[in-house]
């Protein structure tokens, strides 16, 4: 099975979240706090780039960064 990197956060609450709409196409970005399961804190970084067709929107990609480490 393969692991994620949200499996590690104990707490991972959403901030504020910027959406850009380009046509079809939707860029959404959030930067968080968050808490890892061993206790450590730091700041992620999330994008998400969405496609709509339609009535049917699909995810064509999500990525989460470290911004500022866990410390």
């Amino acid at each position: 099975m393969r692991q994620t990197f949200a499996e590690h956060f104990r707490d991972f609450p959403v901030g504020e979240v910027n959406v850009r709409r380009f046509g079809d196409v939707a860029l959404i970005e959030a930067e968080n706090a968050c808490e890892m399961k061993d206790g450590r804190r730091g700041i992620s970084r999330y994008v998400d780039i969405r496609h709509q067709a339609g009535r049917h929107r699909k995810r064509v990609s999500a990525h989460i960064t470290a911004f500022q480490a866990p410390r």
